[in-house]
């Protein structure tokens, strides 16, 4: 037998009080004058009989009551061959190899640790049971196993001391689901060691979907350390082939967060041996701040691609992570998109034509031609265009056979839906807001912010059997829709035919003020971009991302090795991008360069706080959790100190049942003893109210 709580057993020494009552009680007779011994001489009888216990019954009830209490709080339960299997538990032990996890010692660090949990693992907490089984895991973009389910620990050990840190990113949320799924199909409970840098970046932006149902203990060893780290990403773009023009984003991370002081540190841009710019800029702790260098003369040899370093001043931090701090830009050949822009039936929309044309000829991205009338072929200059056209009160609208020819023949349409009455100037009082956005449409809407948009009266239209509504309002209004070929020739699936938007929103800012928030912008710039890459290849990818590319096309590395042999390239396939750097796409006719660069996600050092680990751990956090430290006021090494520290406060965390546990190690007896203690506890009472009443006799 085993107690659960053994240290209540120290209540056994109550036992005593009874003993001391009965062993020390004096039960005086009462004295009775008698006539005869009044003349007797006083004397005093001799005492000849010992001392013994009275009522013995009642003692022991008072006894047994006692031991009954003390070991229904220690709970005692016992191990049997059945529940000492019970007592097993598989061990997933996850190495994070994200791209963080190069910054310092981490990772040498997170290799011990690992190979400490899996000893651990291994080992059994029951002496009659066999040893655990234990599986090692590691976490980048996938989670990824190492060997099977084993009490062996060399095959486990071997694949640890061959794995390396990759520049891939990590997320949280991911890992937790597939690790639950996992432990969904063991018979055995589960129990998780996650060791890693605990990234706050790396969180899912719904806390929960770090809760899982069939782990048993999950716990973390941070391997993090008060470090610093400077990152730089950008793009690099020539109208002319010798003045380019730089923009970039630098970044100087700290794991505390707050309270550090800024960095400085020099900034320089070579093309080949030959210095562009150099610059020393002033970066505070965990502000990303853009810098655009302008009129940067590209030396006379061809360029292909620039360097941009960022190195830390001899006063400041040391870089912990190198692998962002230097970055190879291709310089992309901007030639201006030309899109047409004309009215079907109507007159062209003043305000809507304007906000439009701002929004395209932004950054030289888009040149703009109009043309006039509603039955004349459009100008064969234009293979993008903007067309307006009036809806009735019926939801209806014209598209005339010109707009039919054109997308048939490749074109692409964005489709602007006018009211066929004037809108007041006023808004309308009853606004509505973005609702829904696709995200997994290839048009990407879903990684721009659309939050502070408000919608008042959109244009109703009908939509047919195969329209794809991309954006709804949150009453449920169709504002951007992607209309289906009526040939059965759906847009962007590999056909002939072009891509057609339709748009309720007459994009006048009186509809909505979308023309007026800066997504406006972004949207057009991401639409002509979706309209012009039917074929093409993207130009920036982030490392963990992949590349369709189609059949007898290759991809080089940036080291210039085939990633995929002359058999494999004769089909289409997808290739992931494993490490930074410039990526060649050979195709039959042309070359094309693909930059892939760390995620931002991975450069931002700050771990997570104390408090949301630690829920996380127990398995407590909601979706209106947030990562943010409370407290704020601390100073920049007790903040440190206190995230390097969570590491080894929460090395230990498990779940929140300790009876679940007991249960699974043994049989409980304390249920048995609330029947006893009840039963003697009636007894007791009995036998001493019997007792009081003979006293009170005289007898």
């Amino acid at each position: 037998m085993t107690f659960l709580f053994p240290i209540f057993l120290a209540g056994l020494g109550a036992i005593l009080l009874p003993w001391i009552l009965h062993r020390f009680s004096r039960e005086t007779p009462p004295a009775t004058l008698f006539p005869s011994t009044r003349f007797l001489e006083a004397s005093r009888a001799p005492v000849s009989r010992k001392k013994r216990l009275r009522h013995l019954g009642l003692f022991s009830l008072r006894t047994l009551f006692l031991l009954a209490l003390c070991l229904l709080f220690a709970q005692p339960y016992c191990s049997t061959a059945a529940n000492r299997a019970k007592s097993q538990a598989n061990t997933f032990v996850v190495v994070d190899r994200s791209a963080s996890m190069q910054a310092g010692e981490r990772w040498s660090r997170a290799q011990s640790g690992a190979a400490e949990a899996l000893r651990e693992g291994a080992s059994s907490s029951a002496a009659a049971a066999p040893l655990n089984s234990v599986q090692l895991f590691d976490m980048a973009s996938t989670l990824t196993a190492h060997g099977e389910l084993s009490s062996d620990l060399s095959l486990a050990n071997a694949a640890l001391r061959d794995l390396q840190v990759s520049a891939e990113p990590g997320d949280y949320g991911i890992m937790m689901q597939q690790l639950d799924t996992l432990a969904a199909e063991q018979e055995l409970p589960v129990d998780v060691v996650f060791i890693s840098d605990a990234q706050r970046s790396n969180l899912p932006l719904q806390p929960r979907q770090l809760r899982t149902q069939n782990i048993r203990n999950f716990a973390i060893q941070s391997v993090a350390d008060n470090e610093t780290n400077l990152a730089i990403q950008g793009n690099a773009s020539s109208t002319d082939g010798v003045n380019v023009a730089v923009s970039l984003r630098l970044l100087f991370s700290t794991t505390a967060e707050k309270f550090a002081d800024a960095q400085v540190a020099d900034l320089i841009v070579t093309a080949g041996e030959r210095t562009l710019a150099s610059e020393q800029v002033t970066l505070q702790a965990n502000d990303p701040q853009a810098v655009v260098l302008e009129d940067l003369i590209l030396p006379s040899t061809d360029t292909d691609f620039l360097n941009a370093r960022l190195i830390a001043d001899s006063t400041g931090s040391a870089d912990a992570l190198s692998i962002d701090s230097s970055i190879n830009i291709p310089v992309q050949q901007v030639t201006p998109v030309v899109v047409g822009m004309r009215a079907l039936g109507t007159r062209m929309p003043a305000d809507a034509s304007l906000f439009l044309r701002t929004a395209l000829t932004t950054d030289a991205m888009a040149r703009v031609v109009s043309a006039s009338g509603s039955g004349a072929a459009l100008s064969n200059d234009a293979k993008h265009w903007i067309l307006f056209s009036e809806v009735d009160e019926s939801g209806d609208y014209v598209v005339t056979p010109v707009v039919e020819d054109l997308l048939n023949a490749g074109g692409n349409v964005m489709l602007i839906l006018q009211p066929s009455s004037p809108e007041s100037d006023e808004p309308d009082e009853a606004e509505d807001y973005i609702g829904s956005v696709d995200v997994a449409h290839p048009l990407a809407l879903g990684e721009l912010d659309w939050q502070h948009t408000r919608i008042y009266s959109p244009v109703t239209v009908n939509l047919e059997p195969n329209d794809r509504v991309l954006i709804r309002s949150g009453q449920g209004l169709p504002l951007i829709i992607e209309r289906t070929r009526h040939d059965g020739q759906s847009q962007g699936n590999g056909s002939t035919a072009g891509r057609f938007l339709i748009v309720t929103d007459p994009l006048d800012g009186i509809a909505s003020d979308l023309p007026l928030q800066e997504v406006f912008v972004e949207w057009i710039a991401q639409t002509i971009q979706w309209f012009d890459a039917n074929s093409a290849f993207p130009t920036t990818l982030e490392v963990g991302e992949s590349v369709s590319l189609p059949a007898n096309a290759q991809l080089l590395a940036p080291d210039g090795r085939a990633m995929q042999s002359l058999a494999d390239a004769s089909k289409a396939t997808r290739l992931l991008l494993k490490e930074p750097g410039i990526y060649t796409v050979v195709t039959g006719v042309s070359e094309h360069t693909i930059q892939a660069t760390v995620a931002w996600e991975e450069s931002i050092l700050v771990a997570i706080d104390n408090d949301y680990m630690a829920k996380w751990t127990r398995g407590e956090l909601s979706d209106s959790e947030s990562t943010a430290s409370e407290n704020m006021d601390a100073t920049a090494d007790e903040l440190g100190q206190r995230i390097v520290a969570s590491g080894n406060a929460l090395e230990t965390g498990s779940s929140p049942s300790a009876a679940v546990t007991s249960e699974r190690l043994g049989r409980s007896w304390w249920p048995w003893l609330l029947p006893l203690l009840a039963l003697s506890l009636l007894t007791e009472s009995l036998l001493a109210n019997r007792r009081l009443a003979v006293r009170r006799d005289g007898l």
